[in-house]
């Protein structure tokens, strides 16, 4: 049988499964192997060490008290690390396979003459176009940027999931806009038919779905739900992926749930609503758009493609808290209104974000390279 590896530098991440739903749909007659870069690594354990060291000669001891992601992306983030996996994914690419292609650009996965596919979410430079934009925190040292050059012009493809990040690619890295291809993304759910209770529109049920509550925006909906509140008392907030301390009536929080507890929380609510502050794509907003729900995001990174003002939902600048409340009020108090809006989100998850559009896209793409 012919077979091909996907190589993923992440572990039990929900979107990680999904790739590899999609991979496995995209081409039923191969065999799919998981090559995870992270095994690798823990039995060279002395290499771990070694890129401390380089972690903090890049980017200082001060490291140490930054976020977790900030920590992960500049544990990855030194040309060190990026040789030291190319050199240890060599003995773990078997030469029968027909092609690879990677999670993310964290790493290079080009191996001799096979060829590599990139799939990506962001890049390091897209990071300059979020309004909180940090230079110092949010960039990796240029050293590291040259490298991550490399890993788009070597590989066969680059696929993105949003046109704002093949921009990046493209323009950022002076990349071949014939080799950079938006294919988008399939979120975790069955292909759905549309049909809904309209009655959930009539709830005043507002959810958010997030693991990162700072980062997602809780603390602006929070605010921005103290004034729903006044005008609409028996408005609700259901808060799913995250347990945060909120100190107001009507709120539920529900924390951390398996995904397939997820359909339960999208069923019965009426808007839903992320103000998130940084957001490489957005695949929580597809799935609620998957449910006939309008949706509320912020103007920042890939969700300006998919949410459009009075269509499907609405944007707001990130931080507008009195613009992202009135717009909650308004919804909340117009339930034909969210039915319409969320049937027309429907309409765009359709039409970009199956299962079957995803695969048959990567299909078309990955096809022209392989016998």
């Amino acid at each position: 049988m012919k077979k091909y590896a996907f190589i993923k530098i992440r572990s039990n991440h929900a979107i990680i499964d999904q790739i590899i739903k999609i991979l496995a749909h995209t081409f039923p007659d191969y065999q799919l192997d998981v090559i995870d870069i992270k095994d690798i690594l823990r039995n060279k354990i002395f290499y771990v060490f070694i890129n401390l060291f380089h972690v903090i000669k890049i980017y200082g001891f001060s490291t140490i008290f930054e976020s977790k992601s900030v920590i992960y992306n500049r544990f990855f983030g030194t040309p060190y690390m990026y040789h030291v996996i190319s050199r240890l994914l060599d003995s773990h690419i078997a030469k029968g396979y027909a092609f690879t292609i990677q999670d993310c650009s964290l790493f290079n996965g080009k191996q001799r003459d096979i060829p590599n596919f990139v799939y990506t979410d962001h890049t390091v430079l897209a990071n300059k176009n979020y309004p909180s934009y940090d230079e110092k925190r949010d960039l990796l040292a240029e050293s590291w940027i040259n490298l991550e050059r490399n890993i788009y012009s070597e590989a066969s493809m680059v696929f993105t999931r949003s046109e704002a990040i093949r921009n990046s690619v493209i323009n950022d890295y002076s990349c071949d806009p014939s080799n950079v291809e938006c294919v988008y993304f399939a979120p975790f759910i069955t292909t759905r038919s549309g049909v809904v209770n309209a009655e959930k529109y009539k709830r005043k049920k507002i959810l958010f779905v997030g693991i990162e509550w700072e980062r997602k925006g809780g603390p602006q909906l929070v605010e921005a739900f103290k004034q729903v509140l006044e005008v609409i008392p028996d408005a609700s907030l259901v808060v799913v992926g995250c347990a945060p301390t909120i100190l107001l009536p009507n709120v539920e929080v529900i924390g951390l749930v398996d995904k397939e507890y997820l359909p339960l929380y999208y069923e019965n609510a009426s808007v839903f609503c992320l103000p998130t502050q940084r957001e490489p794509f957005g695949i929580v907003f597809i799935e609620a758009m998957s449910y006939s729900l309008p949706v509320i995001g912020t103007n920042i990174g890939a969700l300006p493609e998919f949410i459009h003002d009075g269509i499907n939902g609405y944007k707001v600048n990130t931080g507008d808290v009195d613009r992202l409340s009135a717009l909650l009020i308004e919804l909340l108090s117009d339930p034909i209104k969210c039915e319409q809006l969320g049937k027309m989100g429907y309409g765009i998850y359709h039409e970009k974000f199956t299962l079957e559009g995803v695969s048959s896209l990567l299909n078309h793409h990955i096809s022209r390279f392989i016998v």
